[in-house]
């Protein structure tokens, strides 16, 4: 999962938090030419994942409601 992704690239190859979920979401959305995803903003996608301390995921939200 990309939860798990995140976790591994800080703990194991040493990117600070940011950088490690920049990867994963805001640089991605970028590629693809989607400025809607990877960022919280105004006019973006209310889709988030909220990660704890430990980096595993604490909340979801979807179309900008929590969930779970």
């Amino acid at each position: 999962t990309l939860d798990a992704a995140v976790r591994f690239v800080v703990t194991e190859c040493g990117l600070c938090v940011e950088e490690a979920i920049a990867a994963a979401a805001t640089r991605p959305a970028e590629l693809l030419g989607r400025p809607d995803l990877g960022r919280i903003a105004v006019g973006a996608k209310a889709d988030l994942v909220s990660l704890a301390d430990d980096l595993h995921v604490a909340r979801v939200m979807r179309r900008g409601r929590w969930i779970g």
